[in-house]
């Protein structure tokens, strides 16, 4: 089951997030959080005026290639049309071929590479256009 988190209640969150992705975004109205039961999958988004952008994804090694991620970003989707969003962007390491599998069975595009973006790795800029 997926939950949205509430901000003020995110320290699960910030440990999991500094330990996998070192920083945190802590007191940033755009940011929101959502988690796959007992914290087994994190979504962190970014709502900006008319579209979100995909801060990251994560989901425990233990119930990785579950279907976890798809249905975080399937409920992404939903967000984005209730927000009437136009897009949903992200960024991935252009090596990341599990993950950039996932974003093209969903409909995200490569619309751009970013040189060097993850420390000296090349990333994907990818886009989901959403229907109006």
């Amino acid at each position: 089951m997926i939950q949205i988190v509430d901000n003020s209640k995110i320290t699960k969150v910030q440990n999991l997030i500094r330990t996998y992705f070192g920083n945190t975004i802590e007191n940033d109205p755009f940011v929101h959080y959502l988690k796959y039961e007992d914290w087994k999958g994190i979504l962190s988004y970014s709502l900006i005026y008319d579209r979100l952008e995909l801060n990251y994804i994560w989901v425990d090694d233990l119930y990785r290639r579950q279907g976890i991620g798809e249905q975080l970003l399937c409920f992404l989707d939903t967000i984005a049309e209730e927000q009437k969003v136009s897009n949903i962007s992200l960024e991935v390491e252009c090596s990341n071929m599990p993950a950039i599998s996932l974003y093209l069975k969903l409909g995200y595009k490569i619309v751009a590479t970013r040189e060097k973006y993850y420390q000296g790795k090349d990333g994907y800029l990818m886009v989901k256009e959403m229907i109006k």
